[in-house]
């Protein structure tokens, strides 16, 4: 039951109707053989009764001379009878087999219904067959007089005369005809409409939640996503109208949040400057040059703050993209600048992403790594379900209780970091930022050898 309920609703829905029809069916099909042998057996009685009630009218209405060839040509391998003084029927039935028979013989047969005697199983067996032809077993010689008797499978007994009974045996019931093709046939066309009605609803099930999945991932990625067409049942359609108002909820929020932030960003650059030339305007001295410092960190706080938001608010669309040649393209930058550093990556890997957006990532951590270690290494490799960025360094790395708190914005580590690079401490929350807006993440860890580890993780899928 695991394994179905991980597969996907249509799946789901098919097994367990198709199981439900193939249990329904198989449960019928052993009543119907079951009523079926029960009808066969109460048709054989009462032909039976009247074949036997039929020879008896027949031999009270013709000469006694003919009894003999009357009995002879109704025998046969399946029927037998005879006539004797008593009946054959030693344990009457007072069942409502012979209830039936006897009011069924009533419109017929009135004298005869009345002394009816029914039973099933065996009664007297009927007399000995005429002697059979002379055999030889073991060598000698010997005449079979008899040969085993079939047991009866009902028994029926009926006065004709005065201390004269017809006696009627039925020693093989008729057999059931086979089933032949129809019910197969039958059986199959019933699977085929069923399975066909059903993935028929569950298509108008399942599109429109694929197409409201497809949009809340694009949404989590953030992809910009207009409205899901209403459709479906009305379940779908009030999920799908839920989804469509709290897009835009959401997108309002983010919209208003990122124009506060920037308006106050933009904001304090006058008075920060302001500030900056009446402490460039004092006297030399300590304090004045740790006016300077602040006021130069605010201004690149503002500035990075700016740019963040910058980026927060573009709306790049997602294309696909050689990611090989992205990473190495940024590498080479770097490289041109006097950096060491070096990079494996791909012939050729396309990937679907925002490029501009995953280019700025990949330079911050880059940037990030060859501010604070002599050497750099890039690595792009494709794995069974994401495709990886590794950036490593032999720097001084980051302690274990800070690898998760740097991603803050504005979080600065003095100890493990250069603090004087100029750096607002917003490239890793940035660079997070965008992994995460592709549906991936961003990790770091500190080397065995020493260093510290950058691997991006983006989905093996495009957007």
């Amino acid at each position: 039951m695991s394994w179905l309920f991980s597969k996907p609703l249509a799946v789901q829905l098919v097994v367990v109707l198709v199981g439900a029809i193939v249990f329904s069916q198989i449960v019928s099909f052993f009543l119907f053989v079951n009523e079926r042998r029960i009808a066969l057996r109460d048709a054989s009685i009462y032909q039976a009764v009247f074949r036997t009630a039929t020879i008896a009218r027949t031999l009270q209405a013709t000469e006694a001379n003919v009894d003999r060839q009357i009995i002879r040509i109704s025998s046969s391998r399946r029927w037998r009878y005879w006539i004797s003084e008593t009946a054959a029927v030693t344990e009457p039935e007072d069942l409502p087999h012979r209830e039936r028979a006897s009011l069924a013989l009533q419109e017929r047969y009135p004298d005869i219904a009345a002394g009816l005697l029914f039973q099933r199983g065996a009664g007297a067996l009927p007399p000995s067959p005429r002697r059979l032809p002379v055999t030889v077993q073991g060598g000698t010689p010997r005449e079979n007089t008899q040969r085993p008797q079939p047991r009866p499978i009902i028994t029926v007994s009926i006065p004709i005369a005065e201390n004269a009974w017809l006696n009627g045996v039925a020693l093989q019931l008729p057999s059931a005809p086979p089933f032949g093709w129809r019910p197969a046939a039958s059986l199959a066309l019933l699977f085929v409409s069923v399975v066909g009605v059903l993935l028929l609803l569950i298509g108008r099930v399942t599109r429109p939640l694929s197409a409201l999945a497809v949009a809340a991932d694009k949404l989590g990625r953030g992809e910009q996503v207009g409205p899901v067409p209403e459709q479906g049942p009305q379940e779908v359609r009030v999920t799908t109208r839920a989804f469509n108002s709290m897009q835009q909820r959401l997108g309002r929020f983010v919209e208003d949040r990122t124009r506060m932030l920037a308006a106050i960003s933009h904001d304090l650059r006058t008075p920060i400057t302001a500030l900056r030339l009446r402490a460039e305007m004092l006297e030399e001295g300590e304090n004045r040059d740790r006016m300077l410092e602040t006021l130069n960190t605010m201004a690149a706080m503002t500035d990075a703050t700016l740019n963040f938001m910058r980026d927060e608010s573009s709306t790049e669309e997602t294309n696909q993209v050689d990611l090989s040649a992205l990473v190495e393209s940024v590498c080479q930058d770097f490289r041109d600048m006097g950096k060491e550093i070096s990079w494996r990556v791909p012939e050729r890997l396309t990937y679907a992403c925002r490029s501009n957006s995953l280019r700025r990532a990949v330079s911050n951590l880059i940037d990030n790594a060859v501010k604070h270690a002599a050497t750099t290494r890039v690595v792009l490799e494709r794995r069974t379900k994401s495709i990886d960025i590794i950036v490593a360094d032999d720097g001084p790395g980051i302690p274990e209780d800070k690898l998760e708190s740097v991603f803050r914005p504005f979080e600065r580590l003095d100890d493990a970091r250069n603090t004087e690079d100029g750096s607002a401490g917003l490239g890793l929350s940035i660079a997070r930022s965008i992994v995460q807006a592709h549906g991936g993440d961003l990790v770091l860890r500190n080397r065995e050898e020493g260093g510290l580890e950058a691997r991006i993780h983006l989905p093996n899928e495009a957007l």
